[in-house]
């Protein structure tokens, strides 16, 4: 553990990830992470994802790659809840970095970040989510990124979109 980082930091960030589990939803029954995704952002795709582990509440994810994990964590029997956009955390220059997914496992928790592959070759990118991981290991809080090579070739999505 990073001896700079006061302890009470590390149970801070551990209490901001336990916080987004605890946050009801919203009067459209819309689990909101800490960036509103109703409103939209422009040129990107928002949809409500309705997510029976999360209390039949609708998840909202940007994009055309985040329904895809939405989709992956219903399916993994190991996730108990997750949550879209959970929580902020500073990032490398001052701009905070807001992850796509915290997965509550029941005995622990993870963070996704869901991310084109030809993104991932970006030095911004790359900065942004070593970055990350390095807060998070820091209270031994697995990060994982996806990207659609994972989310959108597996043999359950292709028979998925078949049957479309």
């Amino acid at each position: 553990m990073n001896k700079n980082i006061p302890k009470n930091k590390d149970q801070n960030l551990i209490s901001k990830v336990r916080a987004s589990f605890e946050k009801p939803a919203d009067s459209a029954g819309i689990l909101q992470g800490v960036r509103s995704l109703r409103k939209g952002r422009p040129h990107t795709r928002t949809i409500l994802f309705p997510s029976p582990k999360n209390g039949g509440h609708f998840i909202g994810c940007d994009g055309s790659l985040e329904p895809e994990m939405a989709l992956v964590l219903e399916l993994k029997r190991m996730v108990k809840q997750y949550r879209g956009q959970p929580i902020e955390l500073p990032g490398p220059h001052g701009r905070n970095i807001i992850p796509d997914f915290a997965i509550n496992f029941g005995d622990g928790f993870a963070i996704i970040d869901v991310k084109p592959k030809a993104r991932l070759s970006s030095q911004r990118v790359k900065e942004r989510m070593h970055h990350i991981r390095k807060i998070l290991a820091e209270v031994r809080i697995p990060h994982y990124i996806f990207t659609e090579e994972e989310l959108c070739k597996k043999p359950f999505h292709q028979i998925r979109h078949q049957l479309k």
